[in-house]
């Protein structure tokens, strides 16, 4: 377990955790940082994308689709410690994305009353790295991080528009997102060393 993919799991979810309650704090209650404010307004004045919900509409149905044509394909190359990790990752994203909200009481710019972390972006962040971490092929691997990083940006541009979440709550889904995904490597890191081994 002292390997050094061991090690540097460890050490990303460490940070992602760290920066994850650091901000948390520092945004907790009605607190809004400069840079928040500037984001949104910078947002607001620019017409990047419709003034609606649709870029978001299809999120979650897209979101399933990519879940489950990635573990299909895992399952059917056999490599089954891989899926289990993917779903692992996909199914906990979801239940942290509900429950984290409700470390930190912060009022979205919409009056919602639990905003951060954002849901939508912790839910993008971890699917989209497990998507990346799935790839084998460095052609595919290349396409899957030209895609994440849009459907990161997409998402992360639809909810500060729409004034769902401040931009630091984008931040804070992001960073608990890839400390979730740090943490499923972390724990099936023996099973997938094991694997490569015996390969």
């Amino acid at each position: 377990m002292s390997s050094a993919p061991a090690v540097a799991w460890g050490l990303v979810a460490a940070a992602s955790a760290a920066g994850f309650v650091v901000l948390g704090l520092h945004v907790e209650g009605r607190h809004v940082p400069a840079w928040d404010a500037d984001v949104l307004r910078f947002v607001g004045r620019h017409r990047i994308l419709p003034e609606n919900d649709e870029p978001l509409s299809a999120a979650p149905y897209v979101g399933g689709a990519v879940v489950a044509v990635v573990l299909a394909a895992l399952l059917r190359a056999r490599r089954f410690v891989e899926a289990g990790a993917f779903a692992a990752t996909a199914a906990g994203a979801a239940v942290l994305s509900e429950t984290l909200k409700h470390a930190f009481v912060r009022p979205s710019p919409d009056g919602v009353s639990v905003s951060y972390p954002s849901g939508h972006t912790l839910l993008t962040a971890a699917i989209a790295a497990a998507v990346v971490l799935a790839a084998r092929d460095a052609r595919l691997r290349a396409t899957a991080v030209v895609l994440a990083a849009a459907a990161l940006a997409v998402v992360a541009i639809a909810i500060v528009k729409l004034h769902w979440h401040y931009p630091s709550d984008v931040v804070g889904g992001w960073l608990a997102g890839i400390a979730w995904v740090a943490v499923v490597r972390l724990a099936a890191h023996p099973w997938l060393e094991r694997r490569r081994r015996d390969a």
